[in-house]
């Protein structure tokens, strides 16, 4: 399929269920919490994870190429700047598409779907216009992730319901799951300073939605609620 498409784009999306970003996030939210055994457990598992996932793949690329005699990768496997994508106006096409199918991923009832859509488009919309329009690319997880907490939290102080579970399917899409797979690739590729980067840019990212996720619910919250979205579960 690589002859007709980018083999990154196709290989994260068939992964995108496996893909530690979720994880990630929430270890690093309950190390700040100092829930050290859980936080330091999952963040591990991640990592680990993430790793598998990459060598998976570098496994799977270099079987081919001996079968095939003709090795048709050349360079970093996961570069997505090598991909043709579509517009970026399209994306929002695509995207309550998307959330759906996250929202019957983690099981959540249908009546709720208006109500997860509306919200993870609040906050997908910040991210866009942040990292496309302002460039802003340290800014836009964390202005995104503090108006998805601050939206779903004022739901659920209207509705009485959990938070949690209006918040989940909007931050599977800004938690940087593809990027610890990606970092990995690149290192086992021999890559290092592009490993590292994108390693890096996986924490920092974890901590830009940590940091919006605990201001959206100081502010709704200021006194603490058991159903404010802070995903420590």
């Amino acid at each position: 399929m690589a002859k007709w498409g980018c083999f990154a784009a196709i290989s994260l999306s068939a992964t995108a269920v496996l893909l530690p970003g979720l994880v990630m996030t929430t270890g690093v939210i309950e190390l700040s919490s100092r829930h050290m055994v859980a936080g330091t457990v999952r963040v591990f598992y991640a990592l680990l994870l993430a790793f598998i996932i990459a060598y998976g793949l570098l496994i799977g690329v270099q079987i081919y190429n001996k079968i095939a005699g003709n090795p048709l990768f050349d360079g970093a496997l996961m570069d997505l700047n090598q991909c043709q994508s579509l517009t970026r106006w399209s994306w929002f096409g695509t995207f309550p598409i998307s959330i759906v199918n996250i929202a019957i991923l983690v099981n959540i009832h249908w009546r709720y779907w208006p109500s997860v859509v509306v919200v993870a488009g609040i906050s997908y919309s910040i991210f866009w216009l942040f990292k496309f329009h302002l460039e802003l690319d340290d800014l836009a997880p964390v202005v995104a992730s503090f108006v998805l907490g601050l939206v779903a939290n004022t739901w659920s102080k209207l509705t009485g319901q959990t938070a949690y579970m209006i918040l989940l399917p909007g931050e599977m899409f800004l938690v940087p799951g593809s990027v610890g797979v990606r970092g990995f690739s690149s290192l086992l590729g021999q890559d290092g300073a592009q490993g590292l980067s994108l390693a890096l840019q996986m924490i920092t990212t974890c901590l830009s939605i940590m940091m919006g996720l605990f201001a959206s619910s100081f502010i709704i919250y200021p006194r603490g609620k058991r159903n404010s979205a802070l995903i420590t579960v």
